[in-house]
Formats: structure tokens, C-alpha cells, sequence
């Protein structure tokens, strides 16, 4: 039996929504086992099976979210796609085809994403974020030549930006498409020299 389908997995899920919900009522230092227990419809020897700790549960809740975001990427030569292969002058960081999943997931999501970020450390948003391009930006430093530390500025500098752009949309109630957003950002990504 595949592991989703397990009552073991499924009591997870539900810990894991719990700690979502609450989190976007009150700081994670403050939420205590017996909320979570009580909001999840499980018992504290439930928790205790799963977690050793509120943080083993938070970071079991952040492995959660970035699976959530992976199903919405059909499969994985997008985070690769034609960066191998393309000229030079039309090599970008973010390809609207690459952040359109994203965008998708953010807007079907939009309170977990507000509680992203809002709690942007806890749940570690950018971080996550950074993760999920990692391998896209990978190959583009390659094909450039740019070291680590260079192509480490530049991701921040990108990934930040994205991430203020995204808050907005989602103050706007994301009324603009995914496409629209998407080759907005695309719009601030710097060609690469």
C-alpha cells in the first residue's frame, strides 16, 4: 500500500493542516501540543507517535508544503527544459513557464501561501523557494560561468523580489492570471552578460 493511503500518513496530513491553521492565528512558539491535538482530532499519544517535538512536527509541515507545490509541476525536465540548449541572449533565470505552476499552486492555496508568508521564518518561504529553483538556476550558472557566491546574489536578489511581487498579488486577491504575474516577473529577471 502506497504510503499516502496509510492511516499513519493521513493522521500526519492532518497534524500538519492543524499546525497550518494555527499558525496563521498565533506565533509557532505559542501553539502547544494539546492545540494541535484537539484541532487535528487526534490524541497527545498520537502526536507523540509521530513527533518527538513541536519542531519535529514544523519541520515535517514545511516537507508537506514543498510536496504540495511539486504536484503542481508535471513532471521534472521543467525545472531543466530547454536551458541546455538555448542561445545565450534568451537564457533567463525564470521562465513564465516555470513559475506558472507555482503561480497556480499559490492561487488555489492562497491562505496557506498568506501564512508562507507571514511567517516566512518558521515556515521557511524563501527558503523553500530558493530550493524549488535551485536546479534551474544550477544550470544557468553553469552555462555562464558564474561561481557560487555571484549566482548566490543573484538568486536572492530574484527570489526576493519574486516573493514581494507575489505578497502584492495576493493582498489583490490574485486577480491578475498566473501568466500575467509570471511574465511580470519574467519582465524584472536580468539577462545574464
Amino acid at each position: 500500500m502506497p504510503k499516502e493511503n496509510s492511516k499513519y500518513f493521513a493522521t500526519a496530513r492532518l497534524m500538519d493542516e492543524a499546525l497550518l491553521d494555527l499558525i496563521a492565528k498565533k506565533d509557532f512558539d505559542f501553539i502547544t501540543v494539546k492545540e494541535i491535538c484537539a484541532k487535528a482530532g487526534v490524541n497527545r499519544s498520537t502526536f507523540y507517535l509521530h513527533y518527538e517535538t513541536m519542531d519535529d512536527l514544523l519541520e515535517e509541515t514545511n516537507s508537506y508544503l514543498m510536496e504540495l507545490v511539486y504536484t503542481y509541476y508535471p513532471d521534472e525536465s521543467m525545472t531543466v527544459g530547454d536551458l541546455l540548449s538555448l542561445p545565450n541572449e534568451q537564457l533567463i533565470f525564470l521562465k513564465p513557464e516555470y513559475l506558472i505552476p507555482y503561480l497556480h499552486f499559490i492561487k488555489e492555496n492562497q491562505k496557506i501561501f498568506k501564512t508562507i508568508l507571514e511567517h516566512n521564518k518558521t515556515l521557511k518561504g524563501e527558503k523553500n523557494l530558493q530550493k524549488l529553483f535551485e536546479s534551474h538556476f544550477k544550470y544557468i550558472y553553469q552555462r555562464f560561468s558564474l561561481d557560487e557566491k555571484r549566482g548566490n546574489y543573484i538568486s536572492s536578489f530574484l527570489i526576493g523580489g519574486s516573493m514581494t511581487l507575489i505578497n502584492a498579488w495576493l493582498r489583490n486577491g490574485c486577480e491578475e492570471s498566473e501568466e500575467e504575474i509570471a511574465d511580470l516577473i519574467s519582465h524584472f529577471v536580468p539577462k545574464i552578460q
